[in-house]
This record gives C-alpha cells, sequence and structure tokens, in this order.
C-alpha cells in the first residue's frame, strides 16, 4: 500500500496556533497550587498535551501541578484586566470569534467559620474521617474559597474521587459553580472520573449546563479523550448537536483535539451512533467529514462515510 501523504493547508496552522490559546480561555483547571505562582503546565489529557502561556491562570492551595481541559464556556467571567482574545475557529483562514477575558486573580479572601475550615483542611489533606466529623458539626458544603470552589470542586482540583463522592452522598450542589463558572458536573466529565460523573447526575447535575464558553459536558468529556464519561453521558438527556460559542460541536472537536488517536475514533463513533450530525458546519463552513480529510483521518472519514449510508 502506498504510503498516505497528509495535506498541509493554513488552517492547519491556524488551529494549532489557537488551541494554546483555549487551552488558556478554559474554566476546567483540573488542579492547581499557590494562587501566587503562575501554570506551570497543562495537560488536559495525553492526547492533547498543549503548553499553556504563563501568567494565564491563577493557582489555588489544592495541588502542587495544574492542568487545564481545552474546553469552552459561556456566561460573564470575573472582572479582569487581561484583554480579550481572537481565537480562529478549527478550519479557518481569518474568520475569529471573540472570547471574554480571564480573570487571573482570586475574588476573595478564604474566609470559614471554625467547623468549615477543619472540612477544608480535611479536603486538602484527604481525610474522608475528618471531613465526616466537620460534616456532622455542621461544616458548610458550599462555602466558597478565594476562587469560588466549594468543597465538592476542591476535592475534585485535589484529585481526590473518594472525596468527591462522599460530599456527593452527603448533599454537596454537583451545579455550584466557580468563579470560572466550571461545575463539579463539569470538571468530572472533563477529566473522565466516571463514578463522579454517574453521582453528580444521580444527584441532580444539570445535564445541559454549560461552561464559560458554551460547551456541555459532553464536549468538554469529546475534546480531551474521555471515552467512558462521552458514553455514559450520552446515556442519558444531552445534546449531541449542540453548538458552543465558537461554532463548534463535540464531533468537530474530537476531530481536530483528537489527532485521529484511537480514543477520539471510538469518542466520533459513540457520537454518531447518538445521531451527531456530521453535515453541521463550523463557522467557515467546513462539516465533519471535511475536517477529518484535511487532517488525514482515515478511520474517521470511513466512520463518517457509513453513517451516513
Amino acid at each position: 500500500m502506498a504510503p498516505q501523504i497528509r495535506r498541509s493547508s493554513p488552517r492547519r496552522s491556524l488551529v494549532f496556533a489557537a488551541v494554546p490559546v483555549i487551552a488558556a480561555l478554559s474554566v476546567s483547571c483540573t488542579g492547581c497550587s499557590t494562587p501566587s505562582a503562575p501554570l506551570d503546565d497543562v495537560a488536559a489529557t495525553e492526547a492533547t498535551p498543549f503548553a499553556l502561556p504563563e501568567n494565564t491562570s491563577p493557582k489555588s492551595d489544592a495541588g502542587p501541578e495544574a492542568t487545564v481541559t481545552v474546553s469552552a464556556t459561556v456566561g460573564q467571567p470575573p472582572t479582569s484586566d487581561v484583554s480579550d482574545f481572537e481565537v480562529a475557529p478549527l478550519s479557518t483562514a481569518g474568520a475569529s470569534a471573540s472570547l471574554p477575558p480571564v480573570s487571573v486573580a482570586p475574588s476573595a479572601a478564604d474566609d470559614y467559620d471554625p467547623v468549615t475550615a477543619k472540612l477544608a483542611a480535611a479536603i486538602a489533606a484527604k481525610d474522608l474521617d475528618s471531613a465526616q466529623d466537620a460534616v456532622a458539626q455542621g461544616a458548610d458544603l458550599e462555602a466558597k474559597d478565594s476562587y469560588g470552589r466549594s468543597a465538592l470542586m476542591r476535592a475534585l482540583v485535589n484529585n481526590d474521587e473518594a472525596m468527591a463522592l462522599r460530599l456527593l452522598s452527603w448533599g454537596a450542589d454537583p451545579n455550584n459553580p466557580d468563579d470560572f463558572q466550571d461545575t463539579a458536573f463539569l470538571r468530572s466529565s472533563a477529566t473522565g472520573k466516571v463514578p463522579v460523573l454517574r453521582s453528580a447526575i444521580e444527584h441532580g447535575a444539570n445535564l445541559h449546563d454549560t461552561n464559560r464558553m458554551g460547551s456541555t459536558a459532553l464536549l468538554v468529556a469529546s475534546e480531551n479523550g474521555e471515552v467512558e464519561a462521552v458514553r455514559l453521558l450520552l446515556q442519558h438527556d444531552v445534546a449531541v448537536n449542540h453548538v458552543n460559542d465558537l461554532g463548534w460541536t463535540a464531533l468537530h472537536e474530537a476531530i481536530v483535539l483528537g489527532q485521529g488517536s484511537s480514543n477520539y475514533v471510538s469518542i466520533v463513533r459513540l457520537l454518531l451512533l447518538a445521531g451527531a450530525d456530521p453535515t453541521i458546519r463550523d463557522r467557515t463552513g467546513h462539516n465533519a467529514l471535511e475536517l477529518a480529510e484535511e487532517w488525514g483521518q482515515t478511520q474517521i472519514e470511513q466512520a463518517i462515510r457509513s453513517a451516513a449510508r
């Protein structure tokens, strides 16, 4: 078989230029450390190792490393001195979409009563017993830290699924947004924490909630290659053809951000089986098949052509 020749185009270079900026604007920061230091690196998953520009997002006191998902949200962000960015659509030779600025400073100092402070310390230490004691003593599950994160969000930032599951069982709200309009439901989807995602749904997660650039849980799971999160969400009443504020569907993002890797091929197939429409075009008129062809993703091309028969 003759070797495949992958085509190059101005659109391809524009996409790679846009992705780090999208990452910088993401609200799904999946881990953070001290507020005074800039993010050191970004990794939505191993499939999307895009570097984040320095000094673009705050850190919290929740963990040693910070990772950011390449995702998009809706709504007004916190006040910021950061200038607006212009980001090109996935396939474009010139059109752009304005994004709102990102806050680089905490909105307030942590201010907890003693029992809630005990809960915060237990979450930081991953101490389930102390957390249970604090909750039994009346700790406020929804009290927020300086970045607007509730106890549940801090547990997820701390990569502590056991704590997150326990907090949900104690009544923590999966829809409580932080200062970046991210929620525990959206975050657990973006990071592939399927047990937490399932529990969040069972405890009343808003399946149609969007993050700061209009992306649903299905979009953030799709763009990060989280196959099982996508599979779970598609078992519920989610909008498979939702278009975010940048004009992209889950199918568009899985194709371009996934670069044809196996997880993303699986996600594309799941989306198509669930009724994803491959004829939806991005802001410059390119549909899913054209994107797959442009990026040389033959398996995805075949999947789309088979779904169209």
